[in-house]
């Protein structure tokens, strides 16, 4: 679980994610002699960098999803892509890695509970990298003083194919979403 483990440089210019970082403190920890850690960074407009983007699987669906904050919401958010598979996993930087990198063809989290601080970096990495961030409504985040700290409106991050997903989300979640 020490992959999971990221520390999160967020810039926002005018309430969007424009530049992040990604560090991993533990990346290759499992692999003998292999160096220790990884910094990933993205700037839209430019890239992103310190890692290989590549395709999510396209023989079947893969979403990544929280292990620390489990909610009925979330479960149906995440049955609703009708996923071959779920990675669960901690951490919106990673999950946003595994993204980013084609292990999963999407991170759903169905539910409010990430901040602010979680996901600007990974956001702009994203951006940089060609994908989509939003909140489960399609909205992009926003990060400027005058908003909550939280994201409560969900979170789906994607590589292509985010208004099918988008699509997908049940209108139970949204509606709760929304109260």
């Amino acid at each position: 679980m020490l992959e999971h483990v990221t520390v999160l440089i967020g810039v926002a210019v005018q309430g969007k994610a424009v530049g992040g970082v990604i560090h991993q403190p533990f990346y290759n920890y499992k692999v003998p002699g292999a160096p220790l850690g990884r910094t990933i960074w993205g700037i839209v407009g430019i890239g992103s960098f310190g890692m290989t983007i590549s395709a999510p699987p396209t023989t079947e669906r893969v979403v990544t999803t929280t292990r620390l904050r489990p909610s009925a919401l979330n479960t149906a958010c995440v049955e609703a892509m009708n996923p071959a598979k779920v990675i669960y996993a901690g951490g919106c930087g990673y999950k946003t890695l595994l993204v980013i990198e084609g292990a999963a063809n999407a991170y759903i989290h169905g539910s409010a509970g990430v901040s602010k601080w979680d996901t600007c970096a990974p956001e702009a990495v994203l951006h940089a990298a060609g994908g989509s961030l939003s909140d489960l409504y399609g909205s992009r985040l926003l990060y400027d003083a005058d908003v909550k700290s939280g994201n409560t409106r969900g979170i789906l991050a994607t590589t292509c194919h985010h208004d099918w997903y988008l699509s997908r989300v049940p209108d139970s979640v949204k509606n709760a979403l929304h109260s």
